[in-house]
């Protein structure tokens, strides 16, 4: 979601309806992916990013939209059969069964459901290290390389730039900014709501989100290497060294890659992705704010 919002940022950025120019699509496609990666890194962008995401996922348009999705994938025996072995590989760990049982005693009070809540803001603690936070920035910024050509492509068609006043105007700071303009602003996030919901009750989407998550669940090698974190995880004292190793390594495959790029595009040229996303960028352009923070980035 982060590298979709930044990638829809730099879109409403730079989409300004002008004349064709000769700009270097190959530079400027170089240029975007850099910038994606320098400026996820950054602690502003990421804070301004976390509240933006809380408030897109609390639209209640999102919550139909994903119950629909979660009903249509629960009908899958396979995915549910699936889910179930991982459960039952994930409760034979014996740090999971520890970590329940030093929840219990820490919690005598607790019920079944309270428990599992309790074990599950240990994973979502250990998730949140710096450490484990960059490595899954990292692979989302692989994912942008992937993206970057054809919003390159889109860029090169709609833009009056020079490559020099690319280089120019898509400066990190100036990039970093603007991403800070959108993030926090209420036109941006409700637009961006509604794309995601829009788009996860298009049937080809829906699709492509299927048989990408079949195709990761239904992996020996991956499940193999999921319980694996997860046991890393769950240890009363996680060793954050070793558990990013691992997610590296379990994240940035070329077999996860291959399956996360492939949805990706998928749901680009799904019918009515474009439409979704014409709409998106006219509802943010039509915004003084953000018509006002895209003057100051273009403006030389």
């Amino acid at each position: 979601m982060r590298l979709a919002v930044l990638v829809l940022a730099l879109v409403v950025a730079c989409g300004s309806k002008q004349h064709h120019a000769d700009v270097d699509t190959a530079h400027l496609e170089q240029l975007i992916a850099t910038r994606i990666t320098e400026v996820l890194a950054r602690p502003d962008v990421a804070r301004a990013f976390d509240a933006f995401l809380d408030g897109v996922l609390a639209a209640p348009e999102i919550d139909k939209a994903s119950d629909g999705l979660g009903d249509m994938l629960g009908r899958d025996p396979n995915l549910v059969g699936t889910a179930e072995r991982m459960l039952d590989m994930l409760r034979q760990l014996p740090a999971l069964q520890a970590l329940i049982r030093e929840v219990t005693v820490a919690h005598p009070d607790a019920n079944s459901e309270q428990i599992g809540l309790l074990v599950a803001a240990r994973l979502d603690g250990v998730l949140h290290q710096p450490k484990l936070r960059a490595a899954l920035d990292e692979a989302l910024a692989k994912l942008a390389t992937g993206l970057a050509h054809g919003l390159a492509a889109a860029l090169a068609r709609d833009l009056r730039w020079t490559d020099q006043r690319v280089d120019r105007a898509l400066t990190a700071d100036r990039v970093a900014k603007f991403a800070i303009a959108v993030l926090g602003n209420r036109t941006a996030r409700m637009a961006t709501a509604q794309l995601v919901a829009g788009e996860l009750v298009i049937p080809e989407v829906q699709q492509e989100l299927h048989r990408a998550l079949g195709d990761l669940a239904s992996d020996p090698a991956l499940q193999s290497e999921a319980v694996s974190l997860f046991d890393l995880m769950l240890s009363s004292q996680p060793d954050a060294v070793m558990i990013e190793a691992k997610l590296r390594k379990l994240i940035m495959s070329p077999r996860v890659f291959g399956i996360a790029n492939h949805a990706i595009q998928g749901t680009i040229a799904a019918p009515g992705s474009a439409k979704l996303g014409d709409a998106a960028l006219a509802t943010m352009a039509g915004d003084p704010m953000l018509g006002r923070a895209y003057e100051e980035l273009a403006s030389e």
